[in-house]
Formats: structure tokens, sequence, C-alpha cells
């Protein structure tokens, strides 16, 4: 065993096998919930019986014993139902005895049905008072309907009592299955109370409405010819039975076969998401390789990719973008200059001026990724991103000098978010700018090298969340070189 703690140890944290014991306890605790309301339902039952036997003390015991008997048969020979469930059709002789003897008739028909209910399922003792409970306060149901209406079970008053007993019939069941729903529920853990209702009861209300008739017509029977009234008007009962036996039998390994298909299913469906959020976090992975690789070529641009992603995924979502085209743009910023790896890193680098053939020649760098990316079919979509991405809207771009809304949005955007992240960011052949220049310089670009309503949306986004929105790449570059992560310093030329 573990040593006992010392007593300067008694404000420390409890201890491990400490929490686990009380989450034991809240454990067994919650699978034996339904225990006080099993014997609260129980005593309720009881009471309004002993109520019962003190209000009527006289007992017909030969209609008693008739529909025990029914009663007992049914239960033998119930129709077994999906899984663990099963219907029978005993809930017509209670009907039939509360019309006749009341509570303590019916209390005595409950009694057999559990009984016979344990004996032939072997459930565990416990439960048979509660079932004992359930059929009797459904049982009473009818018994106060027959009671507050007044009328006499005869042949003469059939039509007039059909009502009451659907009524009374609905009573029953609801209150039936009420109580073995919630019993069930306390006890599983699993699902609410209505939740195990709507699963395993729902569907009876029908049954009952029937049974509840065939009851009054069974109490019927009794009062005008006695048994061999009662043994005609049961025959129902016994083509009911048949019926359900057939029907259940038919339909049984059909559920059970679309329940195994539905948890397959399901089982599926949670893999498929594992393996799509994986593939989604690869993605992104080597989006964010493929942008550092890019970088790389040219130290002073470390993290400008990433940068231009994020840029244009603010100005997407301030323009109300979807969610698609949002992730599309956010891709592209990634690799809006991947076509750079076509370039040589002499021009790259060249510390003077490029001459116009260079500069021709570095301007191919657009047209070079939108070639290797319309090469795969998952990145084809970035392609015009990246190939227009340098043109501006009054039509002094390249590589074709489209102007306004011939740029694809995409590239609109991109164009701006590149710009941006060269203003902030510290360039030996260009100083960073501060907040409010960048600022100034997208408005006095707007309608020229930009699209007016992407530069009013990423100004919306400056002015709302402020400077730290913008990053100066440069400052990694800084750090990092200090570090001597890079090796030698190239001088590199204006781009």
């Amino acid at each position: 065993p573990p040593p006992r703690p010392r007593p300067a140890d008694a404000d420390a944290a409890p201890l491990p096998t400490a929490s686990k014991t009380e989450r034991a306890a809240e454990e067994f605790l919650g699978r034996r919930a339904h225990i006080p309301y099993r014997i609260v339902v129980v005593l309720l039952a009881s009471l309004l019986v002993l109520a019962a036997i003190y209000d009527e003390p006289t007992l017909h015991l030969t209609p008693i014993f008739l529909f025990g008997a029914l009663a007992v048969l049914s239960e033998l020979f119930t129709v077994r139902m999906f899984g663990s469930s099963s219907l029978s059709v005993a809930a017509a002789a209670v009907f039939a005895v509360a019309f006749l003897d009341g509570v303590t008739g019916v209390a005595i028909v409950s009694a057999l049905i559990a009984l016979v209910q344990w004996l032939r399922l072997k459930p565990a003792f416990y439960k048979v008072p509660l079932n004992w409970a359930a059929h009797t306060l459904a049982g009473i149901v009818p018994y106060v309907m027959i009671r507050f209406t007044g009328l006499e079970i005869s042949v003469a008053n059939l039509a007039v009592l059909i009502l009451p007993t659907l009524l009374a019939a609905l009573g029953y069941y609801l209150v039936e299955t009420s109580i073995v729903a919630a019993a069930i529920s306390l006890a599983r853990q699993r699902q609410s109370i209505l939740a195990t209702w709507q699963e395993h009861f729902q569907w009876l209300a029908e049954h009952y409405l029937v049974l509840g008739i065939i009851g009054l017509f069974l109490a019927v029977a009794w009062t005008a010819m006695g048994a061999a009234g009662v043994f005609v008007f049961a025959l129902p009962l016994v083509m009911m039975h048949y019926v359900e036996r057939q029907y259940t039998s038919r339909t049984e390994k059909s559920v059970l076969e679309l329940r195994r298909l539905n948890e397959e299913l399901a089982a599926a469906n949670a893999e498929v998401r594992a393996a799509s959020e994986s593939i989604q976090k690869l993605n992104e992975e080597l989006f964010l390789v493929l942008s550092k690789a890019i970088d790389a070529r040219d130290p002073y641009v470390l993290g400008h990719a990433a940068q231009v992603a994020e840029y244009a995924t603010l100005i997407a979502r301030e323009l109300n973008l979807s969610d698609e085209q949002t992730e599309l743009l956010r891709q592209a910023g990634f690799l809006h200059d991947i076509g750079k790896i076509g370039i040589s890193e002499i021009v790259l680098h060249k510390p003077d001026l490029l001459t116009p053939n260079e500069y021709e020649y570095v301007k191919t760098h657009v047209t070079i990724g939108a070639d290797l990316l319309q090469a795969s079919q998952s990145l084809r979509p970035l392609a015009p991103f990246i190939r227009y991405h340098h043109e501006r809207w009054d039509g002094s771009g390249y590589p074709e000098g489209r102007k306004g809304e011939e740029i694809p949005l995409g590239a609109r955007i991109l164009a701006v978010c590149d710009a941006v992240e060269a203003m902030i960011s510290e360039r030996t052949y260009s100083p960073a700018m501060s907040f409010d220049a960048v600022i100034a310089e997208l408005k006095r670009c707007s309608g020229a090298h930009f699209d007016p309503e992407v530069v009013e949306a990423l100004v919306r986004v400056l002015q709302r969340d402020g400077e730290r929105v913008l990053v100066d790449s440069s400052r990694t570059v800084a750090q990092r070189r200090t570090l001597g992560r890079f090796g030698p310093t190239p001088t590199p030329a204006p781009s």
C-alpha cells in the first residue's frame, strides 16, 4: 500500500489513487441510480392496492382466476421482439379484470404476469417487483376510467364504452412503457428516458389500443355469457398472437442486419474522418515545407510566403468568401513564388540593378509556377492565382497585361498581400515602412496597381486589429543569421 502522507502534505494535490476511487464510487452510484426509483414505484403501487382493498374488500375470484389464467398463457407464449424485447397480449386480460374486479384484481393478475415473466426470462429477482408495479399502475387507468364514467360493463353500453376504453388504453400504454423506459435508462446510463422510450416502446401504441378494446370485449363477454363468452372472444387474442409472431420472425433478421450495417458504416465514417484529418494535416505540413524551401533560395525573404498566405486568409474572410475559396487562397499564398525555383540564383542575388533582359527573365517565374501547378490535378485550381498575381488593376502588370476584373479575384488578393509583405519587411534595397505608411501606400495604389475592393478589405482589417496583423519577416531572417543558420551572407539584388 502507498505510504500515509505526512501532515505537511495535507494541502498537496490529491493522490491519483484517491481520484480513481472517487471516480469508481461515482460510477458505482450512477449504475445504481435506478434502485431508489424502483423502490418509489413499488411503494406507490402497494399503497394504491392497500387503499383499494380497504375501499372494496369484496373480490370475485372466478373472473380473477379466469383472466389470470388467460394472462399466464399469454405470457408463456409471448412473442419475442428484436434483441431482448418481447410483446405479450396479457394487457387485454389486465383490462378485463380492471373493468370487473377493480384494483385488487389488477394487482393479483399483475403478480401472476410478473411471476411468469421471471420464471420464463430468469431476470434478477429485484426486477420482479417493478414489473408488478408497472402492470398494476397501468391497470389502474381503465379502472379509474370506468369509475369516472359510471357506466356498467354490459352489451347495452358497449358502443358508449369504446371511446373511454381507447383513452384508457392510451393511458395504460403511456404509464406502463414510461415506467419501464425510466428503469432501463437509469440502469444503463446511456440514453435519456425519452430516447429509451422512443427506441423501445414508441411503436407499440396501436397494439395497446387494440388490446384495450379486446379487454373491453372480454369483460362484456363475461358479464353476458360467462366463461363460454370469454373463450369465444379470446380467439382474437390467439389470432393477434399468431400475426405478431409471423411479423417478428420475418423482420427480425432484417432489422438486425440493418443495425449491423449501420454500426459498420458509423465505424467506416469515423475512419474516413480520421484519415481526412491526417491527410489535411499532411497537406498543411507539405505546403509549409514547400514554401520554406522556396523562400530558402533567398534568405532575405524567409517566411515571406507564410505571411502572404496569412494576409490572403484575412482578406478572404473580410470579403466573406466561402471556406473553400479561402483555403485555395491560403494555399496559393504559400506557393505564389514557386516559379522562382526555375530562376537562376545568380540573377536572384545580383547586387546591381537588373538589365531589361534579366528583368524579363525574372518575370517568367509566374508562368513557370503556374505551369508547375497545372501539371497537378489537386493544385490546378491555384494556377490562375499564381500566373496573374503580378497583374495590375490598370493593366500595367505582367505576364499578359490584364486589367480590372479580367484578373482572377484570387490573383488580385495575392497582389495586395505580396506587396504588403514587401512593404513591412526590411530589405537591403528597401527599408521597412511604418504601419501608417503601409495604409497610405495601399490607398495611393488603390485603383491603379490594386483592386480597390481588396484594398478596402485589408485596410478595414488593419484599422480594426492594429499593427499586430503585420509581421516583419526580415526580423526572423536577422535572428537566424545571427545564429549562423544561413552560412555566408549573399547580397541580393532588387526584385
